[in-house]
């Protein structure tokens, strides 16, 4: 719980004898930038044709590069931005 105490920010805690929090100075990130989907289709990835025509149907025709290493049984590891810079 974060507390404002006389222009200082003070941290409340259930426990004693907590570390000093350091103050991390914002560095530059530089956002990557890929393709988020690729050229393969979802008829390709073996699911149902009926699936394949809703997903069609709401615009959804190219799988994304998640969907493609998940259709093919490979572990990816992803990254997200999670807010604009």
């Amino acid at each position: 719980m974060t507390f404002l105490q006389s222009n200082q920010e003070f941290i409340s805690s259930l426990f004693r004898h907590n570390p000093a929090i350091p103050r991390l100075e914002p560095s530059e990130v530089t956002p990557a930038r890929e393709e988020v989907f690729t050229q393969r289709g979802f008829s390709e990835a073996g699911i149902h044709p009926y699936l394949v025509k809703g997903l069609a149907e709401a615009g959804i025709e190219r799988m994304t590069a998640v969907q493609v290493s998940e259709a093919e049984g490979k572990v990816r590891m992803t990254r997200v931005e999670l807010a604009p810079p």
